[in-house]
């Protein structure tokens, strides 16, 4: 009866662990901001490469990243004309890429 027992513990404790490990692999950790907060040559790029850009939504996608040259958000809003686009930007201006979403 207690080999039985075992059995089903030692495939839970498996399947927790393999659970556990996968969260803690996730690479997901990007870091949601205001607009507002988002560094002013970022801004100033994605405006100047899409007149009448609208910010929407913004994410710092690598918030460990200490350097802030290097430190790179995502934005995502619509033009004057309703196309909407995602851009990734780093935190000197420079652009990463910029994509119009169907």
């Amino acid at each position: 009866m207690k080999s039985r027992l075992k059995k089903p513990s030692a495939f839970l404790l498996i399947a927790l662990t393999t659970g556990l490990l996968a969260a803690c692999n996730d690479k997901d950790d990007d870091k949601p901001i205001a607009p507002s907060a988002l560094p002013p040559a970022v801004v100033k790029t994605v405006q100047n490469a899409l007149p009448g850009f609208n910010i929407e939504e913004a994410e710092i996608e690598n918030p460990a990243q200490t350097d802030p040259a290097k430190r790179e958000y995502e934005v995502e809003g619509k033009t004057l004309e309703g196309d909407e686009y995602e851009a990734k930007i780093f935190g000197d201006g420079r652009i990463k890429k910029i994509k119009l979403e169907d």
